[in-house]
């Protein structure tokens, strides 16, 4: 099975969203245990975030890749809402919204234009 066919399928979205819920039991984990208590900057769902986020992005990459770009699109916007939210514990992420208002107006305009009939 070759990487379209497994998105096809639907199974790479499953195995992405496992890899998310592993990703949250480690954070979540990892705050319990006190091992973060050591490490001031550290913020659980800061963290979770900005992974999470990290995690969508590669995703909507791997979706450019098995040609389902009408997914990666929405996938790769997702991901950046939520490392912005998720650095916003860790930095002023300010900017980052208009950054990404730009890139959506961007993407807007490559859908418009950028389809040859």
């Amino acid at each position: 099975m070759n990487l379209e066919e497994f998105y096809k399928s639907g199974k790479g979205d499953a195995v992405g969203w496992a890899i998310i819920f592993i990703w949250g039991a480690i954070v979540y984990a990892l705050g319990l245990s006190g091992f973060t208590d050591s490490y001031s900057w550290w913020n659980g769902w800061s963290v979770f975030f900005t992974g999470f986020g990290v995690i969508v992005i590669i995703q909507s990459i791997m979706h450019v890749l098995a040609k389902q770009k009408n997914k990666a699109v929405g996938s790769f916007i997702f991901g950046f809402i939520l490392v912005v939210i998720g650095l916003g514990g860790f930095i002023d992420t300010s900017w980052a919204w208009a950054v990404f208002l730009i890139m959506i107006a961007v993407l807007i305009l490559i859908g418009v234009f950028g389809h040859k009939k």
